[in-house]
């Protein structure tokens, strides 16, 4: 039976490949991950006008400098080196293509330029517009015959445009046969993200297709389809020759500064497909088709089922982990959400180092594709060796698990075989807010109205740990690099390693230190007590670095300025709060109002007294524009820590005095009387001081652990 049904398998498969165009490698592989981009004679691409690769990785369309340094109003247009042939040979049918790409387009201070476009056309040289009609055509028209694919951030009523931010399809001439508004699927293209783009072409359907998206995983639903006769556009016949084609990118500066960059092509071409099958040829395959199908499905059972015993003897019990004392135990985890080591491994092509996303405390992580069901995950890959690893997993596990929140990053699935513990998570393509903010893609400024809407996120996902579900939830490690941002920049809070769940009254418990300097608050340094409040505190610092494009704590920067928080008391402190604000913005259109309402918000979420911090729900009515900014001292208040009975006192005492800054209101603190308040700790033989530098960190009689800028410790 088995070989019987091994030879239907061969025979299905020997008739499919004959009907199904097998696809070759590539005629265009460049940029990230094949080979560079290359501008010049002996190069890969023919580039004119502004366009360049010179000391770039990637391929530049943007506005050259005359001599004044001043932006000149130009085109630029860059194809590959030799023109392709897209019809086939022996049956003189047009091929199927299909492309794939990513670029941005970062506007000018005047605003964005024309735009761009991918394009097919039958000559290289062809006399666009200098600096308009995205360098392709002119005012009477097109100079060659073309095929392009418009991604237009200029609105031409000339040229019956829908707006300023949509795709086209141009075929012959600048006027699109079919548009359609990016926005509709929350895509700016002059915002400078990162787009990716899809084009295939059917020949015998004749369909060509289009998808954007802002992540490099195709959506599932077309953005652009139309019907394209290719001889319509590129006239041949059987008395004349069939057209070579050139295929690259064209763009135009109507307003200069304009930069368009490419970062990543492939284009290929498959064999033009051959008529459908005969009715009974048809028959013959279905009926071949089901018995193998019935045949296959009966093997796979019997190999599932050996697999599955397999497993089941050799793995740990899915309930306990880890040996003798350090041993816990798993409660109310499904073990349908368990993976083996065996597909994970599989599924991050064996944890190379080309998969790896990052690196955290207890482990690295990494990319990968459920080879299953095709679906891009996350792999965190914890130390083996690692006391702590074993208690983050466990953490995280049972934490993460029972969450459900649009601003939680999702735990897929979980592994733990023998010393291998594993956590998989749905993968977040444009990485974390603080890649974004600190280390974005060159010419990219993340657009203040996404930031805001990335802060605001996360605060719905803090303000639900704290009071939208049955236990609180306190986070211990909120900072920016535990951020995750979607396909769509949504923010996804992650990283439950450090997290503790608590009951709603109660007192909260002694730890060692544990978060990340910069994030952490100034009583868990010196109390060892973590609270909302010191999440609390983290979201402060995260606000400020949203607003002013630092991270939080920065140890290059001079002695005065290397923690944010207190870089920007300071400026507050002089008047100048505003020169606080990110200077790359300046480049992009921002709220002044909304950016200085963020940090008044970041100051009063980070004060030193925890019992004038402004709770998450006071936080979310604040940015939503429902209350106003409560009043803000002048100058940081300063607390110092004693001995005896381990009281704080508060420098001053609230505001007595009070001005009017634009729609914000400031108090300022008098020196005239102080504030005590009892700290819930009652140990006096330690003695406790406020850090004024997060490099200069006090010794603790504890077992806490260091790993690069972050504090590690239990319980």
């Amino acid at each position: 039976m088995f070989t019987s049904s091994w030879s239907l398998v061969w025979a299905v498969i020997s008739i499919l490949s004959f009907f199904t165009a097998s696809s070759s490698d590539p005629l265009v592989h460049l940029g990230e991950p094949g080979s560079e981009f290359k501008c010049n004679p002996s190069g890969n691409i023919i580039c004119w006008g502004g366009a360049t690769t010179a000391g770039l990785e990637y391929l530049a369309l943007y506005a050259a400098q005359n001599g004044t340094k001043t932006p000149l109003i130009i085109s630029g247009k860059a194809l590959w080196y030799k023109p392709i042939l897209l019809v086939d040979s022996r049956t003189r049918r047009w091929d199927s293509f299909r492309t794939f790409f990513s670029f941005t387009i970062v506007p000018g201070k005047a605003g964005p330029g024309d735009g761009m476009t991918f394009v097919m056309l039958t000559r290289a040289d062809v006399p666009g517009s200098w600096g308009r009609e995205f360098g392709l055509y002119n005012e009477s028209g097109p100079a060659a015959p073309t095929l392009a694919v418009e991604f237009d951030t200029f609105f031409n009523p000339g040229n019956r445009d829908k707006d300023n931010n949509h795709v086209g399809l141009d075929l012959k001439e600048i006027t699109s046969v079919v548009a359609r508004n990016a926005s509709e699927v929350g895509i700016n293209l002059s915002w400078g993200q990162r787009v990716y783009t899809w084009i295939n072409y059917e020949s015998l359907s004749r369909n060509l297709t289009v998808w954007i998206s802002l992540s490099n995983f195709r959506p599932p639903e077309p953005f652009l389809q139309h019907e394209v006769n290719l001889t319509d556009i590129f006239p041949w016949n059987s008395e004349t020759q069939p057209p070579y084609l050139y295929v690259g990118f064209t763009a135009s500066n109507t307003n200069p500064g304009t930069s368009y960059s490419v970062y990543e092509w492939q284009f290929e071409v498959f064999p033009a497909p051959l008529s459908p099958p005969s009715k009974n040829h048809t028959i013959l395959i279905a009926e071949i088709v089901g018995a193998a199908v019935f045949s296959l499905l009966l093997v796979l059972g019997i190999l599932l089922l050996f697999l599955w015993r397999r497993r089941k003897s050799t793995c740990d019990s899915p309930r306990k982990l880890g040996k003798g004392a350090e041993s816990v135990e798993l409660e109310g985890i499904s073990d349908n959400l368990r993976f083996s080591h065996k597909q994970l491994s599989a599924a991050t092509n064996q944890f190379r180092e080309e998969s790896k996303l990052g690196e955290g405390g207890f482990g690295n992580v990494y990319r990968g594709v459920v080879p299953s069901t095709g679906v891009p995950v996350a792999v965190k890959k914890l130390n083996h060796d690692s006391k702590q690893g074993l208690k983050e997993f466990v953490s995280e596990v049972t934490i993460i698990n029972q969450l459900r929140h649009r601003n939680i990053v999702r735990l897929l699935g979980w592994c733990s075989d023998r010393d291998k513990f594993l956590l998989v998570y749905e993968f977040m393509p444009n990485r974390s807010l603080d890649k974004a903010l600190f280390h974005p893609t060159p010419g990219c400024v993340l657009p203040w109205k996404q930031r805001f809407e990335i802060i605001r996120g996360a605060a719905e996902a803090l303000h639900y740990l704290h009071e939208g579900w049955r236990q609180q939830v306190i986070h211990r490690d909120f900072k920016s690099s535990n951020i995750m941002l979607d396909a769509n920049f949504n923010a996804m809070l992650g990283d439950f390693g450090l997290a503790r769940m608590v009951g709603r009254h109660q007192i909260p418990a002694t730890t060692v230190v544990a978060g990340t300097y910069g994030y952490i608050a100034p009583e868990a340094h010196s109390l060892g007590k973590f609270t909302e409040k010191t999440d609390v505190y983290a979201f402060g610092a995260v606000a400020l670095e949203v607003a002013c494009g630092r991270s939080a704590l920065n140890l290059k920067l001079p002695e005065d300025e290397r923690v944010l928080v207190d870089w920007v008391w300071k400026k507050l402190e002089e008047d100048l709060l505003m020169s606080v604000v990110d200077p790359r913005l300046e480049e992009t259109q921002y709220d002044a109002e909304q950016v200085q309402m963020l940090l008044l918000v970041g100051l009063l979420c980070s004060h030193p007294n925890p019992h004038e911090r402004l709770s998450m729900r006071q936080v979310l009515e604040v940015l939503s524009g429902a209350v106003d900014v409560p009043p803000v001292p002048l100058s940081k208040p300063v607390i110092e820590y004693q001995t005896s009975g381990l009281q704080f006192r508060m420098k001053g005492s609230r505001s007595t005095q009070s001005r009017d800054m634009g729609t914000r209101t400031f108090s300022r603190a008098s020196s005239g009387s102080s504030h005590r308040q009892e700290a819930p700790f009652t140990d006096p033989s330690i003695n406790f001081s406020l850090f004024s530098r997060y490099d200069e960190v006090q010794e603790h009689k504890t077992d806490s652990i260091m790993h690069g800028d972050k504090i590690l410790g239990s319980q």
